[in-house]
């Protein structure tokens, strides 16, 4: 009876830290789009991709630890560890990461406008050959 119960409270804590690790991952998924702009539809299919290998992890989770039985309180919390992630842990990473990560976003953003003014000028140029 005691082996039936750690398990089932083993399966809970391992929900709510898989809820954390899969928002930690968005996070960084999000850290990753605010370095390298992406078009829509780039993020869309970001979107698609980590979600489906997100549901990996969790059918892992469900699969080992609950014997493959899907039940309500493990999805609660899993989204109760998501929550307590955004809520908690959250801000501080993202403000961690924006820190860290504030030069190489500045390099990259100067790198563009760079390679963008020397397209500009490449176009002048061939533009007063042709003229000429």
């Amino acid at each position: 009876m005691i082996a039936l119960i750690l398990g089932q409270v083993r399966f809970l804590l391992l929900s709510v830290c898989l809820g954390m690790a899969l928002l930690f991952g968005y996070e960084l998924l999000h850290i990753i789009r605010w370095i390298f702009t992406h078009k829509k539809w780039v993020i869309w299919v970001e979107d698609i991709l980590y979600w489906c290998l997100a549901a990996i992890p969790a059918f892992i989770v469900l699969f080992i630890y609950n014997d493959g039985v899907i039940r309500w309180y493990g999805m609660l919390a899993t989204l109760s560890g998501g929550i307590l992630y955004e809520k908690g842990l959250g801000r501080p990473v993202r403000f961690a990461l924006a820190k860290i990560l504030y030069k190489p976003r500045r390099r990259w953003d100067h790198w563009k406008q760079k390679r963008k003014e020397n397209r500009l000028k490449q176009k002048e140029q061939k533009k007063s050959r042709k003229k000429t």
